[in-house]
């Protein structure tokens, strides 16, 4: 299974390659959190609108272990919006902890183990902040079609379709 660190190094690889640098010039990305959050479920991931809340990427939710059960991308410079739509906004149980009881995935045909997961904020997530927004769609479908290919034909269990 490809973890977080390697679709990372693949995707800003991939973005400063001289096939995406001849037509859109210097990328410029970034890691928010220098790999992935701490779990979900403990501490509230702070992914500031008026900051790089407010801009385009690639953004992953992942297991504990950095195992990638989604990819997705934020195109309108709405990261946070992205990113909050798809876990939605936190429960907290009586010692503090979060869950995310109104999660997106809920109802879909995926995997049930990885949608407890999120609802439980059993889960860590990463971004690649992307200076360009124009690229961040090609970004996500290029990650995508990597993990599909070094997967054995399987995407992250919680996306259906690559794009």
């Amino acid at each position: 299974m490809m973890k977080y660190s390697e679709a990372i190094d693949k995707l800003t690889n991939f973005l400063n390659s001289d096939l995406i640098t001849s037509d859109f010039g210097k990328v410029q990305t970034f890691e928010p959190f220098e790999g992935c959050s701490p779990c979900i479920a403990d501490v509230n991931p702070h992914l500031p609108k008026d900051d790089y809340g407010h801009m385009s990427g690639v953004y992953f939710l992942c297991s504990l272990d950095e195992e990638i059960y989604y990819i997705g991308k934020a195109t309108k410079n709405n990261l946070h919006e992205e990113v909050w739509g798809k876990i939605k906004t936190p429960s907290w149980d009586d010692d503090g902890k979060q869950s995310y009881p109104k999660n997106y995935f809920l109802g879909k045909n995926l995997d049930k183990n990885v949608i407890s997961d999120v609802e439980r904020g059993d889960i860590r997530i990463g971004v690649l902040v992307i200076d360009n927004p124009i690229l961040s769609s090609l970004a996500e479908v290029y990650i995508q079609t990597v993990y599909f290919q070094k997967n054995e034909e399987t995407l992250p269990k919680l996306n259906s379709r690559i794009g």
